[in-house]
């Protein structure tokens, strides 16, 4: 129970603190500007999915809702690829989760 509460805690804390670093820092000038990350995705070749579904599979398993990558992945890559896009990391992330919870 204990590394349950550990683990809240510092998802907990790194959601406030996030915030106030893309404020604060340059990171939060680079994502500031949508072009920038358009550029980023279309210019990675064929594989310019991959930082998508890494992207989404983390913050799919912060507890983003999924509603907010389905639309950010259709705007992306169209619907047909953003529907399939945005239930990759879904799927992957309850498989971890189903791992997780066998063997917890």
């Amino acid at each position: 129970m204990k590394k349950n509460i550990n683990f809240s805690a510092i998802i907990l804390i790194l959601l406030l603190v996030l915030p106030f670093i893309m404020k604060f820092t340059a990171l939060g000038e680079y994502f500031s500007n949508n072009k920038d990350a358009l550029i980023l995705i279309h210019t990675t070749g064929i594989d310019k999915p991959i930082p998508f579904l890494g992207m989404a599979f983390i913050l799919l398993l912060l507890g983003v809702p999924r509603t907010i990558l389905g639309f950010l992945a259709g705007s992306l890559f169209g619907f047909f690829h953003g529907l399939l896009l945005s239930l990759t990391p879904v799927f992957y992330c309850s498989m971890y989760n189903l791992f997780y919870s066998k063997n917890a």
